[in-house]
């Protein structure tokens, strides 16, 4: 077995956590409206929840690789994680 490539490995990381900041975020608009007494900014909501699908397409992908690369997990998992990439 060989080991992943360190930008795969970067890369996965990377869109990992912009996934999850993203993720994070998303209630923040709620807050901040419901602070202010007034409706939620939907725009707002919704650029964070495209920011986190982008950022899990690059993690599905970048994880893809690695496991058809590299086998270090079965094909099928590598194969459904491609297919839930391009789903993004």
């Amino acid at each position: 077995m060989n080991a992943a490539p360190d930008g795969l490995a970067a890369t996965a990381a990377g869109g990992g956590l912009a996934t999850a900041i993203s993720l994070l975020l998303l209630p923040a608009t709620v807050i901040s409206g419901a602070a202010d007494k007034k409706a939620p900014d939907l725009l707002a909501q919704d650029g964070f929840f495209f920011a986190a699908e982008l950022a899990a397409a690059v993690l599905l992908f970048a994880t893809t690789v690695v496991i058809l690369r590299t086998g270090v997990l079965p094909r099928w998992l590598g194969l459904v994680s491609r297919s839930s990439a391009s789903g993004c």
